[in-house]
């Protein structure tokens, strides 16, 4: 996983501007390098740059986990629910993880939402808000049933 840092920060570096389009480009060379891997793996990889809770590492997690969403299984939803609630940290956060990974799984799971937010009570705004993000059909490209969307509840 050092390995996987060390690259990562080269790639950074070597960006001439430092905004999310040059983070989503550098994520998807080093990301192409990861095919091979398990997706078990790879998921520890992309836990691994979470646990930096660096934005541009964050970002580029995120970006992967959405990038393999044709492996997602039930199984993903434990390792999801996990990031979201120890990984989320502000806005930019949620509205990334939301709108793609997170999504995607709720997408193929729709059962999962309410395992997910049915109790949820946590302190922290972007847990919260995760909620309101993913409701939106046009974000989370849920098909609907009578133009209705996710129940979205109070925040």
């Amino acid at each position: 996983m050092e390995n996987l840092l060390k690259n990562v920060e080269s790639q950074l570096k070597a960006l001439r501007t430092f905004d999310t389009p040059s983070v989503r480009k550098a994520s998807a060379k080093i990301y192409r390098a990861m095919k091979d891997v398990s997706f078990e793996e790879f998921l520890k990889r992309c836990e691994t740059m979470l646990k930096t809770e660096n934005w541009s590492h964050k970002m580029m997690a995120f970006d992967w986990a959405h990038r393999r969403r044709r492996e997602f299984t039930k199984k993903t939803f434990d390792v999801f629910k996990r990031w979201l609630f120890d990984y989320v940290k502000d806005w930019s956060d949620c509205d990334d993880f939301c709108t793609h990974a997170l999504g995607e799984l709720f997408k193929m799971y729709p059962s999962f939402f309410d395992r997910v937010f049915a109790c949820m009570k946590s302190e922290r705004f972007p847990v919260r808000r995760a909620e309101a993000v993913v409701s939106f059909c046009p974000y989370a490209g849920v098909s609907t049933t009578n133009n209705r969307c996710f129940p979205l509840r109070r925040l």
